[in-house]
C-alpha cells in the first residue's frame, strides 16, 4: 500500500491528539477542520463514493433505521453503566464523570451550529475517511472481514489519546457498527447517513449524559 495512505492514518492520530488533548482553540472548529482535511484526503486518494455516486431512497431509509438502532444501543449502554456503577462503585464509579467529559464542549458554540457541524463535515467526513478510504483500501489487499477488523481497530485506537474509557468503548461500538454495515452492504451511503444523523442526535438533540 502507498506511503500516502499510511501517512493519512498517522495524520488522523495527530489531529485527534490536537483536537481532544491539546485543544489550542474551540473543539468544534478544530474537529470540523480536521475532518475536512481527512475528507479531502479520502476524496482525492480513494474516491470512496464510487460507484454509489448518489444515495437512493432505500439508502436513506436504512441509514435512518441504523441511526435509531445505534442510539438505542447507546441509551441501553448508558443504563447498563449506571447499574454497574451502582453495584460496583469502586470499579465503575468514574463512568459518570467520563460521560460528562464527552459532553464537556457541548456549550462552547450555539447548539444549532454544533448540530450542523456534526452533520457536516464531522459525521460525513469521518465516514468518508475511516470507512470510505481506510476500510476500502484494506479490502483491496485483504479479505473484507480482515479489512473491517483492521479499520475498526484503527478507528478505536485513535481515541486512545483521550484517556477516556467510555469514549474509547463508544468509538469501538461505532466502528463495529458502521464498519459492519459497510462490510456487509458494500454501500457507504448507509453508514454515512447513519453517522450524520446519530452524531447530532446523541450530542445535541437527545444526549445520554
Amino acid at each position: 500500500m502507498k506511503i500516502r495512505f499510511y501517512s493519512s492514518i498517522a495524520l488522523a492520530v495527530g489531529l485527534w491528539a490536537m483536537v481532544f488533548v491539546w485543544k489550542p482553540f474551540n473543539f468544534w472548529i478544530l474537529m470540523s477542520a480536521s475532518t475536512l482535511l481527512l475528507m479531502a484526503i479520502a476524496v482525492t486518494t480513494g474516491r470512496p463514493l464510487q460507484p454509489h455516486a448518489k444515495p437512493t431512497f432505500r439508502d436513506f431509509c436504512f441509514g435512518v433505521a441504523a441511526a435509531v438502532l445505534l442510539y438505542t444501543i447507546f441509551f441501553a449502554g448508558r443504563l447498563f453503566l449506571d447499574l454497574l456503577a451502582e453495584r460496583w462503585p469502586l470499579l465503575f464509579g468514574r463512568s459518570e464523570a467520563q460521560i460528562q467529559a464527552v459532553y464537556g464542549d457541548r456549550n462552547s458554540l450555539p447548539l444549532p451550529l454544533i448540530a450542523l457541524l456534526l452533520i457536516f463535515p464531522i459525521g460525513f467526513g469521518e465516514e468518508l475517511f475511516w470507512r470510505g478510504l481506510v476500510q476500502k483500501t484494506f479490502a483491496e489487499h485483504h479479505s473484507a472481514g480482515t479489512a473491517f477488523i483492521m479499520a475498526t481497530l484503527l478507528y478505536t485506537a485513535v481515541h486512545l489519546v483521550t484517556g477516556n474509557t467510555v469514549l474509547l468503548i463508544a468509538a469501538l461500538v461505532g466502528g463495529l457498527f458502521w464498519g459492519g454495515i459497510y462490510w456487509k452492504t458494500g454501500n457507504l451511503w448507509i453508514p454515512l447517513i447513519s453517522h450524520m444523523l446519530w452524531d447530532p442526535w446523541i450530542f445535541v438533540w437527545m444526549p445520554v449524559a
